[in-house]
């Protein structure tokens, strides 16, 4: 696994990942069935650029003083308002911890053993649907979802899953 969350194989089969977080080294198996190289910023920016493909929604649970959120996004300009210490800043970093961004386990909620974020897309744009396909990722319903679970120590990362 690179700084930037992308898991790298050589080839499929079985493998042991090694990372070191917070001073502690911490070992891995796992099996790789195929050999890929998905990085969840670059599939944003492949989302963001094709036009049309829009943010629809961000559901954000266990997250600092967040127990759980849903914030739906409409056409144009959305707007969040609140607070000081509400949790604007919060739901907008939550965007970039979908996306694979640095995470640390003081960022759960106190007490909860796992926080969630996951980032639900509109895919309308032909040509970006069938470079997703070619990377094996299939939009549902025209719907593409990115999910981040995040626990202590480590964080699993899945699209449409």
């Amino acid at each position: 696994v690179n700084k930037k969350g992308v898991v790298k194989a050589l080839s499929p089969g079985k493998c042991t990942i090694t990372a070191k977080v917070r001073g502690k080294k911490l070992k891995c198996k796992v099996t790789v069935d195929t050999v890929e190289r998905i990085n969840a910023k670059k599939l944003y920016d492949l989302i963001r650029k094709k036009g049309k493909n829009m943010l629809q929604n961000l559901h954000v649970k266990n997250l600092a003083l967040i127990d759980e959120v849903e914030v739906d996004f409409g056409p144009g300009l959305n707007i969040l308002t609140g607070e000081t210490g509400a949790g604007k800043s919060i739901i907008l970093g939550s965007v970039n911890l979908a996306l694979g961004g640095r995470y640390n386990a003081d960022m759960l909620r106190k007490g909860a053993r796992f926080g969630l974020v996951e980032l639900m897309f509109s895919i309308e744009n032909q040509e970006l649907i069938r470079q997703l396909e070619e990377m094996d990722i299939f939009p549902e319903d025209g719907m593409l979802i990115l999910s981040r679970k995040l626990m202590e120590g480590r964080s699993v990362s899945k699209i449409n899953g």
